[in-house]
């Protein structure tokens, strides 16, 4: 069970910091990281949780990496 924990945390904090890195300027998802920081001037708060603070999408994709664990290992 511990391992399970471990495993899940490791990879959504990967998933988050690499999707952080992919959407910094310069790199291959610079478009969206741009739309995403438009979209929270707005005030559409959902797009800082999925793609501008690298602290708080480890807890947003962790019920990714959550049903995503269970869907293989059931």
């Amino acid at each position: 069970m511990i391992l399970s924990i471990l495993i899940i945390i490791f990879f959504t904090v990967s998933l988050a910091f690499a999707a952080k890195i992919s959407t910094s300027d310069g790199m291959v998802f610079e478009k969206v990281g741009d739309y995403a920081l438009a979209e929270n001037e707005k005030g559409n708060r959902i797009w800082e949780t999925l793609v501008l603070c690298p602290y708080c999408m480890p807890s947003t994709y962790s019920i990714f990496g959550y049903l995503l664990f269970e869907l293989i290992f059931g």
